[in-house]
């Protein structure tokens, strides 16, 4: 059986790759942390050159393990209204995009069993984590706020771009470890880089207050370049 690698799912819009650097970088750091050589810089070259001449907007997945580069492009799709449902399946600490997703797999079979589009992950100590394919955020009073890191989620791209984002707008932001509950009634997001930033509707089966607090946020997700 061959040892997993890493991934980096990127957003095509209009032929072009938008947060592109970003991916690349979270694959170099990725590659040394499992024993990974980096990748090469022609990368860039064949990622740049796949998204210009396929589909004008679509998804583009880049794989790099021992057996090398591969590459594979879907459908957007369309968007869905997301109802979040919180799983039993606990959280594992991790630090790379790696190919082994099983407990995220089982997370997403919990929560479309329960009716849900996405699930949310809870630590062994019970703190809210992430969803299976996003970063979480939420609104407490004026303060945008979303799990730390040090909780074992995932470097997001889609997350750091909204805290870029929300820096330049004055939207205050924190990096927070709170329980389950903390989430009830508050707005809350979900962000990664190939949907950007969507709101939740629903939380374990009651409707979520609308906000538009990040509207502008949203709006400036997808850089000019």
């Amino acid at each position: 059986m061959s040892e997993p690698g890493i991934f980096e799912t990127m957003r095509v819009r209009e032929g072009r790759l938008p947060l592109l650097d970003r991916h690349l970088a979270r694959l170099e750091r990725s590659a040394p942390i499992i024993g990974l050589p980096r990748p090469s810089g022609v990368v860039r070259d064949i990622a740049l050159e796949r998204a210009g001449t396929g589909a004008p907007d679509c998804i583009l997945r880049l794989g790099w393990s021992r057996q090398g580069i591969a590459w594979t492009d879907r459908d957007l799709g369309p968007r869905v209204a997301h109802h979040v449902v919180t799983v039993g399946v606990p959280h594992r600490g991790y630090l790379v995009k790696s190919e082994d997703r099983q407990v995220f797999d089982r997370a997403r079979a919990e929560a479309e069993r329960a009716g849900g589009t996405e699930p949310l992950l809870l630590t062994p100590r019970g703190q809210v984590a992430e969803a299976a394919r996003y970063a979480v955020l939420w609104i407490e009073g004026a303060v945008l706020c979303y799990p730390a890191a040090d909780l074992g989620v995932l470097p997001s791209i889609g997350l750091g771009r909204v805290r870029e984002v929300a820096a330049a707008a004055g939207v205050a932001t924190a990096a927070v470890r709170v329980p389950r509950m903390a989430l009830d009634g508050h707005p809350l997001w979900l962000v990664n880089a190939v949907r950007g930033l969507v709101h939740v509707e629903s939380l374990d089966g009651r409707a979520l207050p609308r906000s538009d607090a990040l509207r502008q946020v949203a709006r400036a997700f997808w850089p000019d370049a």
